[in-house]
């Protein structure tokens, strides 16, 4: 470690100058400066890997100025600054170039960077290495260029799973995360707030690369160049590049025109797809929810927030797009119609506030993959990629059983919520709705258990993944018994009464139900004996839904009277005359 006040002209680190070799678990404290170039509270020029180290010490120099390193061609990970850097040209808070084929990994800053020129980061000034994992809280200064974690990020650029906090100012080229983006940025967010004069994003202020899966959700504010262009969005200032699967929500302003909720000004044949904003949109000509000047292509796309125009009824405003020309087109995207106060969009389509909550409304969207709307009259649609996946598991403990009661319903158990293999508990003003549990089909057997009802209306909220289970439903009781009868001896055995049932469920019904006595004598005052001879369970299943008992009954059979016709037993017909054998009395 190394606590000392070190100056020079290039080449200068609070701990090495110029490294070749790998430094581990090392640190500076002191202040650090340098004339010239190569400049970093750690390292001034570094050849080989740093890794779990930091400095702390306040850092100023000229070109390629770093909290930790200077000028990097080594694999930086897990190191932090906290120092206050300076500089004229590619300042970062921790690296100040990041050279191509080497990655910032795990590392973050926090001090406050500031460039008399350009190309200033809150963890990278110039980038043409990777960025991965790494974060940037301190504020950003920039004549151009300034990012709040990177401020160019070049061609062979890549700036991945990243997050920047601080505010950013710049006068050209201002954004929450990169300042001019030249190569990718995924997966990755800012939430600073971001002013400048034009071009400026809540993201990417200029961006000729590729953003996907990316957010914003800091206030972006711009006033105009010399042609009265804002070019201010939440996302992006500008963009002469490709916007995928990415969203803001902040609030965007500009005194000049093209100022959108998500890009500013969308150049020619350039594309934006499935991405939204919300966020409240003002400027003073080429206003739009989603863009505010389109001369590419926006598709699968959605604005919900507010837009209005400085000097109501100056200028141009549109619920999605400000403007287009005439390379300019919108397909499968929607606008907010109550929330915008915006009736109509040079493209696009308005939706009120109930088709705004229905799946069926947005023809063209990929859900399932690229959208979720998870519960329709709920909620709307949301970036399915970019919602935290949360897992809903329910314990029923070992071989859960239930007994059949015609019902899907089961109760939901003790319920687990999970990110990433780690039980959590949700933050509940992201859940919306009530878990439910039902199975697959009501009858008895294996049953598959369908969780469902729990929905979020946030694009930071949940996606629900619920663990599948099963629960073994059984048969349920069902009695059907013979009910008590009496009838004159006829030489048979039926019975003209009905079986009762008792113990059936839901809807389900008993008929063809029939009873007859054991014997067709008589047998005395409830001497005889009625039993069920058959009966049809209607419960969808043939039955199977029920272990049925059968239940006999005590029944009479009266002697049958022996005068005339109606006499009945063993009887001879001879000779056309009824002769009887004598009964015992």
């Amino acid at each position: 470690s190394a606590s000392t006040t070190v100056s020079g002209a290039s080449y200068v680190g609070g701990l090495v100058g110029q490294n070749g070799g790998d430094i581990i678990s090392s640190r500076a404290t002191g202040p650090v400066s340098g004339s010239g170039g190569r400049v970093g509270g750690l390292v001034g020029d570094n050849q080989a890997s740093v890794a779990d180290s930091q400095a702390s010490g306040a850092v100023n120099g000229g070109t390629a100025v770093g909290g930790l390193v200077g000028w990097n061609e080594g694999d930086i990970t897990g190191s932090q600054a906290s120092g206050a850097v300076s500089g004229v040209t590619s300042v970062g808070g921790l690296v100040g170039y990041n050279a191509n084929g080497y990655t910032v990994d795990a590392s973050q800053a926090t001090g406050a960077v500031s460039a008399t020129t350009d190309k200033a980061g809150g963890l990278v000034g110039e980038n043409d290495g990777s960025v991965v994992s790494s974060t940037a809280s301190g504020s950003v200064q920039a004549a151009d260029a300034a990012g709040g974690l990177v401020g160019l990020n070049g061609v062979n650029g890549t700036v991945e799973t990243s997050r920047a906090s601080g505010g950013v100012t710049a006068l050209i080229n201002a954004g929450g995360l990169v300042g001019n983006n030249e190569g990718s940025v995924s997966d990755s967010r800012a939430s600073g707030p971001v002013s400048g004069k034009s071009v400026v994003g809540g993201l990417v202020g200029d961006n000729e690369g590729t953003i996907e899966r990316s957010r914003a959700s800091g206030n972006t504010t711009a006033l105009a160049d010399e042609m009265g262009v804002s070019a201010a969005g939440g996302l992006v200032g500008f963009n002469n590049g490709t916007i995928s699967e990415s969203y803001a929500t902040g609030n965007v302003e500009g005194t000049g025109s093209a100022v959108g909720g998500l890009v500013g000004s969308n150049f020619l044949r350039q594309r934006i797809v499935d991405s939204h904003a919300s966020g409240s949109v003002r400027g003073a000509d080429e206003v739009g929810g989603l863009v505010g000047l389109n001369s590419g292509s926006v598709e699968r796309s959605l604005s919900r927030g507010a837009v209005s125009l400085v000097t109501p009824g100056s200028g141009t405003a549109g619920g999605l797009v400000g403007a287009s020309d005439s390379e300019g087109s919108a397909a499968s995207s929607y606008w907010d119609l109550v929330r915008s106060g915006q009736s109509s969009s040079d493209g696009g389509v308005g939706l009120d506030a109930a088709a705004m909550l229905q799946s069926a409304s947005f023809a063209g969207f990929e859900f399932g993959d690229k959208w979720v709307l998870q519960v329709d009259g709920q909620s709307q649609p949301l970036l399915r990629n970019l919602l935290t996946p949360l897992t809903v598991t329910v314990d029923r403990g070992a071989s859960p059983t239930r007994i059949y009661d015609g019902t899907r319903s089961v109760p939901t158990g003790q319920v687990q919520y999970m990110v990433d293999g780690t039980a959590v508990t949700p933050d509940s003003s992201l859940v919306q709705g009530t878990l439910t549990a039902a199975l697959d089909s009501a009858n008895v057997g294996q049953r598959n258990v369908n969780l469902g009802g729990l929905f979020t209306t946030s694009q930071e909220g949940y996606r629900f993944d619920y663990t599948p289970s099963t629960v073994n439903v059984t048969p349920a009781s069902l009695t059907i018994a013979a009910v008590s009868a009496e009838k004159v001896y006829d030489g048979g055995v039926g019975s003209t009464a009905t079986p009762t049932a008792s113990g059936l469920k839901g809807s389900d019904s008993l008929t063809s139900a029939t009873q007859a006595f054991t014997s067709p004598h008589v047998q005395g005052q409830n001497g005889s004996t009625l039993t069920v001879t058959g009966y049809v369970v209607n419960d969808g299943n043939g039955g199977r839904n029920y272990s049925v008992t059968v239940v006999p009954a005590a029944g009479t059979i009266t002697p049958a009277d022996r005068v005339g016709s109606s006499l009945r037993g063993p009887c001879e017909l001879r000779s056309r005359l009824l002769r009887c054998r004598t009964l015992r009395r």
